[in-house]
């Protein structure tokens, strides 16, 4: 997955900033085309968005997009607001609260808790199309402990508290997956 360009910068006083480069700039400074999956699929902020597994309430349809190419046709964007937005601020660790199911996330297909299960992603799979071995698959790649995001997640320049937070919330929705 192609991913937009980005540095962390510190501040004077040692406060971290995340900035990430536009790719929807043309070097002479007009705008490629770009159309972003809110648009396209008529959703808003309100409903839609995703990235359950790593609690990214932030994921929403806006930021994902077709982005024009120098040929005049479309490739999908380079990924950006990719993080736990849920250690950093008081989000949903669940931007489809609105969207998964047409008729809301209130649904016998979550847990006792009104949270979203392997059961609740195969539904999902089921309305999109996407056939129930072939789900089943990219659950279980999402359940099976990934060593790379503990190596990760260790080598940020998060404080060891909130570090401990980002692995028990990958954890608990690894956890919820497999349920």
């Amino acid at each position: 997955m192609e991913v937009a360009e980005n540095a962390l910068v510190f501040f004077n006083n040692g406060e971290p900033a995340y900035l990430t480069k536009r790719f929807d700039v043309k070097v002479d400074g007009n705008k490629w085309g770009k159309e972003d999956f809110a648009s396209l699929s008529g959703k808003s902020l309100d409903n839609s968005g995703f990235n359950f597994i790593f609690s990214n309430g932030d994921a929403h349809l806006k930021n994902f997009s077709l982005l024009e190419t120098p040929d005049g046709d479309y490739r999908l964007s380079p990924a950006y607001d990719l993080l736990n937005s849920y250690i950093h601020v008081n989000d949903t660790d669940f931007a489809l609260d609105k969207g998964l199911f047409e008729e809301g996330m209130k649904s016998p297909l979550l847990d006792h808790n009104q949270k979203p299960t392997r059961i609740s992603f195969l539904e999902f799979a089921k309305r999109i199309g996407v056939k129930k071995d072939r789900a089943s698959k990219i659950i279980e790649l999402f359940i099976q402990r990934q060593p790379k995001v503990e190596e990760f997640v260790q080598r940020s320049f998060l404080d060891e508290s909130t570090k401990r937070e980002y692995l028990f919330l990958y954890n608990q929705k690894r956890s919820q997956l497999n349920k």
